[in-house]
């Protein structure tokens, strides 16, 4: 082509460009932000993964990430007070970049706005019943109590299933199934000196996860070589809860090691203000059965069955129930009476009312501790004391409830 034709070529295409954006559909723009903002979290997780596995930005790989980053399948209803410290903080701990979140078609609130300032932080799947399941699972008003609990496990087994062929398609690996009230951590009381300095870095439970799950060597101990059969080569791995009371301490305790300037009040947060164990030693039977973590990566499409809350599908072991088995475990929060009731649950007036929770409010015969509480610190350390605040000023703050709908819940519970 001669030189007047090139030029002729160029000036069209000059002309062109501008007036194709201002054509653009709506689509195509939003395309364009999309991959924007997967720019900017895809920058975040690059400077994030240099810091858990001490790689340069050259070295970084979309697989290498998908194996030190955790994923999530959590279930919320009008939990929307809980979904800030639940994010942050496993956004640190574990280190959380994948969640799918399904919503309770009977929430009266969205969980959308609260997920919006999170996505440029981790990639966030929203879905809804029709993402999971065929069945109509609502809940009618004249639905035995057995039905509602029904519906209510269905669901959330068919949830974890399809979730798991979700992340599976997504090459995702380590994945989560605990509750919007329950928040995984190292056991500091059984872990080694130098394995307990973990908890003040970020992807703490990844990196003993991987420990464990490596080649054992000829200086382990005993202890170290059971934490290594419980975790090597296992594809569904089962981790021991403890349950923590509505006991709170002095508002000085809450606050302390608390980061200042953050524009909140550390009461907001249930792993700050809620310390007491309800059990001693953890793991007896008010602390209930423990939750599994999956790698989806190595779950064969024919694996895919329902199991229940605790095994998430069905090649999963038993649940443990002994806390101090494994180097693991998860805390669950019962929290305050305004959060514990802020939701209409499938179980209220069963397995969940006023009377249960008064009886395990007082528990504290474990004692204090501050296992998670390095959490915050290291969080404000990684992304800021202005996000951090940002992120977190409205957590732990639940809707106010009337009168009559407490004085409903204490009736249900006499």
């Amino acid at each position: 082509m001669d030189r007047a034709r090139l030029n002729v070529v160029g000036f069209l295409l000059l002309a062109y460009l501008p007036l194709s954006f201002f054509f653009m559909d709506t689509s195509s723009i939003s395309m364009i932000a999309a991959w924007n903002r997967l720019d900017l979290r895809q920058a975040a997780e690059t400077r994030f993964l240099q810091s858990i596995i001490g790689s340069s930005t050259d070295d970084y790989t979309r697989s290498s990430y998908n194996n030190q980053s955790f994923s999530a399948c959590l279930l919320v209803m009008d939990d929307n007070h809980r979904l800030d410290e639940w994010i942050a903080y496993h956004w640190y701990v574990l280190p959380l970049r994948y969640l799918v979140i399904a919503v309770d078609p009977h929430s009266k609130t969205s969980p959308t706005a609260v997920l919006n300032k999170w996505r440029r932080y981790l990639n966030i799947v929203e879905w809804t019943d029709s993402n999971f399941t065929l069945d109509n699972l609502m809940m009618q008003p004249d639905d035995h109590p057995d039905l509602k609990k029904r519906k209510h496990r269905t669901r959330q087994t068919s949830f974890y299933v399809e979730c798991a062929r979700h992340l599976m398609q997504a090459n995702r690996t380590w994945t989560s199934y605990v509750d919007i009230d329950e928040f995984l951590t190292l056991n500091r009381d059984v872990v080694g000196e130098q394995d307990e300095q973990l908890v003040y870095r970020s992807g703490s439970v990844m990196k003993m996860l991987l420990k464990y799950s490596s080649n054992e060597t000829s200086s382990t101990t005993e202890q170290e070589k059971r934490w290594h059969r419980h975790f090597q080569g296992k594809v569904c791995v089962s981790i021991p809860r403890s349950l923590y009371s509505a006991v709170e301490s002095a508002e000085d305790i809450i606050e302390k090691d608390v980061p200042p300037n953050l524009g909140f009040n550390a009461t907001q947060l249930e792993t700050l203000r809620f310390r007491y164990r309800a059990t001693a030693p953890r793991g007896k039977s008010r602390d209930g059965l423990g939750k599994s973590l999956l790698d989806v990566s190595q779950v064969q499409p024919n694996d895919l069955k329902p199991g229940t809350a605790h095994r998430p599908i069905g090649i999963c072991p038993r649940p443990l129930q002994n806390y101090d088995e494994v180097p693991i475990g998860i805390h669950h929060y019962l929290g305050s009476w305004e959060s514990y009731s802020s939701r209409e649950d499938a179980r209220k007036g069963t397995l969940r009312n006023f009377n249960v929770w008064t009886e395990r409010s007082v528990l504290q015969s474990g004692g204090a501790d501050d296992e998670v509480r390095p959490w915050l610190e290291g969080f404000v350390r990684e992304i800021g004391v202005g996000t951090a605040g940002n992120l977190l000023r409205m957590g732990g703050i639940p809707p106010r409830k009337q009168d009559n709908e407490t004085a409903s819940w204490a009736k249900i519970g006499a």
